[in-house]
């Protein structure tokens, strides 16, 4: 069976009235069934955002949010690091920032994004590029 939106909030609806008024245990048991079903099937059915190279304009929309680096100047898989974004004299930029213990932060600026360094929304599986 595929649920809808409509049987979802049916689902939701039936469980506060469940537990607002004084029910059986088998009721509550038929509707906590009811809605797990559902909730494993949406799981099932979740596919995770596409995790290609970033554009510079997704880049501009994640200010301080996580992005996974990959790097020309790096023997390593990828690194961690933070997008920043700013303003300056000659309109909005942006480098994300990546952090070492030992050596501190590591900027990678904007005009170097797709010849030096790329961005993903996630570290890429095993055997992508």
């Amino acid at each position: 069976m595929l649920y809808s939106d409509f049987s979802i909030d049916l689902v939701l609806k039936q469980m506060a009235e469940v537990f607002n008024k004084k029910s059986t245990p088998t009721r509550i048991c038929s509707v906590l069934l009811e809605a797990m079903e559902i909730i494993q099937q949406l799981r099932r059915a979740a596919v995770p955002p596409p995790n290609g190279p970033l554009t510079l304009e997704e880049l501009r929309e994640m200010d301080g949010e996580p992005v996974w680096i990959k790097s020309d100047n790096w023997h390593c898989k990828g690194k961690w690091g933070l997008v920043s974004v700013w303003t300056g004299p000659t309109g909005d930029k942006f480098a994300v920032y990546v952090f070492n213990t030992k050596t501190g932060a590591t900027l990678y600026p904007n005009q170097e994004y797709g010849r030096c360094w790329t961005a993903y929304r996630r570290r890429p599986e095993e055997g992508t590029k």
